[in-house]
């Protein structure tokens, strides 16, 4: 009986740790960081040509791949914060 009850501790744990991280991706802030880093991956890049030379191009191409990376890490937490996913 106490290994059932040790996987009931375990399960109540993930419900928390799954609760948190919804809680962190539903919240304004995150969803107002997220909206801007969409904005910028649809016309960063149209932006960067028309103002931009080739000097910046680094830049730009350093921002792109950490927006990438955020988005990368949002669907990660979406998946751990997904019940029996």
């Amino acid at each position: 009986m106490k290994n059932f009850e040790l996987f009931k501790k375990f399960e109540d744990d993930d419900n928390v740790k799954n609760a948190k991280l919804s809680r962190f991706l539903d919240d304004y802030r995150t969803q107002l960081i997220f909206m801007m880093l969409t904005i910028y991956a649809l016309f960063g890049d149209d932006y960067r040509l028309l103002t931009c030379g080739k000097a910046q191009d680094a830049s730009y191409d350093a921002f792109t791949i950490f927006v990438l990376a955020m988005f990368t890490a949002e669907i990660i937490i979406s998946i751990l914060a997904t019940y029996d996913y």
